[in-house]
């Protein structure tokens, strides 16, 4: 052994005088891409400079503008109003709690809160949100997820890990703030119906708006010129946050217009839900409802029958 050590040692360095020349590559590469500062860019979460005045939202409203995190946004939006109510049921000021959720440097913001659920809890996809990619419609696709499987996320915990909702520091150092224990406070969730869809005794929208819940629900478009074609239909998560006598009053996170409005969409309580439209047995009304509304084209919102809303309690 010693032999050989000593011709190592006398070895001549290795040469290559035709290496391949690579471009450095940094050493904090999994770190490269600063999730918070690419959403916020693709979203401009709040460009819109539109105010909402409603007690069970916050006031600024987001803008998903070219990605397809209305699930995610949505999601988030009735996690905090859940939050604020519980708060504010264990006497803590109201005034207060929406004005700390509301400062977007704050460390409450509602971006905090969507960075860490997309990263963390309910991964997505960053494709078309990334500037290299920018703007992909064929990507982009692959951040889309149903609200459900995003609240059941934040309520439920994992084989390895705790409740979604507690890996969000903004929502768990809020409590903390407020001396509100986590251990000993869960987070649940329950099903709500369009009234015209509800089963006997069901728990509809306007049952939970009543009780100071807001509801995640989803609107359809694109079912005018595809009214055989239900897999042409384009979901899109929204927020139903007040109601009158006649409209849901809804917090929308797209940027485009529609007959219903814009960030605010108010979306007619007897017109026929998404799940009625697509029902065979529903033709002659769906025949009806065409021949009384002949202005109708792609741009007209469909309210679905089901939503969830989220509730903190002790546990």
């Amino acid at each position: 052994m010693a032999h050989l050590k000593n011709s190592i040692l006398n070895l001549a360095p290795i040469s290559n005088q035709n290496a391949t020349s690579f471009d450095s590559v940094d050493e904090n590469t999994q770190g490269s891409v600063n999730m918070q500062k690419e959403i916020i860019y693709a979203a401009g979460l709040y460009s819109t400079q539109k105010r909402i005045s409603s007690i069970l939202i916050t006031e600024k409203v987001h803008d998903q503008k070219e990605t397809n995190l209305c699930a995610s946004i949505g999601v988030i939006s009735a996690l905090r109003s859940a939050q604020r109510k519980y708060l504010v049921s264990e006497g803590k000021d109201f005034s207060t709690i929406m004005s700390e959720q509301d400062d977007i440097q704050g460390t409450f913001s509602f971006d905090k809160c969507l960075v860490l659920f997309t990263g963390c809890v309910s991964p997505r996809s960053l494709d078309g949100i990334l500037v290299n990619n920018l703007g992909s419609e064929k990507i982009r696709k692959n951040q889309q997820k149903r609200f459900g499987t995003a609240i059941y996320r934040l309520v439920h915990r994992t084989g390895i890990d705790i409740e979604g909702w507690k890996r969000l520091l903004p929502v768990t150092e809020l409590f903390e703030k407020y001396q509100i224990d986590i251990e000993k406070t869960e987070l649940i969730y329950k099903e709500c119906f369009h009234p015209d869809s509800a089963p006997p005794g069901g728990y509809t929208y306007e049952d939970a708006l009543n009780d100071g819940h807001v509801v995640v629900v989803v609107v359809f478009s694109n079912w005018v010129s595809n009214r055989q074609n239900v897999a042409k239909h384009i979901a899109h998560t929204v927020v139903l946050f007040d109601q009158d006598s006649n409209y849901y009053v809804i917090k929308n996170s797209s940027h485009k217009a529609t007959p219903h409005g814009d960030k605010l969409l108010e979306i007619s309580k007897t017109q026929m839900t998404h799940d009625e439209f697509c029902n065979p047995r529903s033709f002659r009304k769906v025949r009806s409802f065409f021949q009384n509304n002949q202005s109708l084209k792609d741009e007209n919102l469909l309210l679905g029958n089901l939503g969830m809303v989220m509730i903190f309690k002790q546990k």
